[in-house]
């Protein structure tokens, strides 16, 4: 480049162009979803998927919080007194489960539930600021079942 006067010079300042921060509304549902019932769910996932399901649900019932299970189109969600806690997506794959669930809104909740969980050998991942999601299998599910339900007990208690 020249330094004579009119000469022309190019300056580049690195600018962020997308930055993208999740916002986390409360009482937030991964997806919206018409209500339908678990008639609906027997017809579109396998058995098997359901139960791993079923049998989290059935550890969680020992708890003294009253439970509400919510079948939608896309997800089963699980609530108590409070909002919704937990999200289930039963697979078409048999024996297969996906489920998400949120803490409170503590990115430290979050890694200390997610640091136990991956301790354990469950194969979770943090999901959003507060959140965790897994996939579990129908023949894991009894090796992982106290870990599972300890966490969620957790995120029953923060969603009152």
């Amino acid at each position: 480049m020249s330094s004579e006067p009119g000469a022309a010079h190019i300056v580049l300042h690195a600018v962020t162009v997308l930055d993208v921060v999740e916002e986390i509304v409360e009482g937030y549902v991964p997806e919206e979803a018409e209500e339908t019932d678990r008639a609906f769910w027997e017809k579109k996932r396998d058995p098997t998927s359901l139960s791993v399901m079923d049998k989290i649900v059935a550890s969680l019932k020992t708890t003294e919080a009253e439970q509400r299970l919510s079948y939608n189109k896309g997800h089963v969600a699980l609530g108590s007194t409070g909002r919704n806690f937990c999200w289930f997506h039963p697979r078409k794959t048999p024996g297969y489960c996906h489920v998400e669930f949120k803490l409170k809104l503590s990115p430290d909740t979050r890694d200390a539930a997610l640091a136990t969980m991956q301790a354990k050998g469950i194969d979770a991942s943090s999901k959003g600021a507060a959140g965790l999601s897994f996939s579990i299998t129908n023949e894991a599910i009894d090796a992982h079942l106290e870990t599972i339900v300890g966490e969620l007990k957790k995120a029953e208690e923060a969603s009152r």
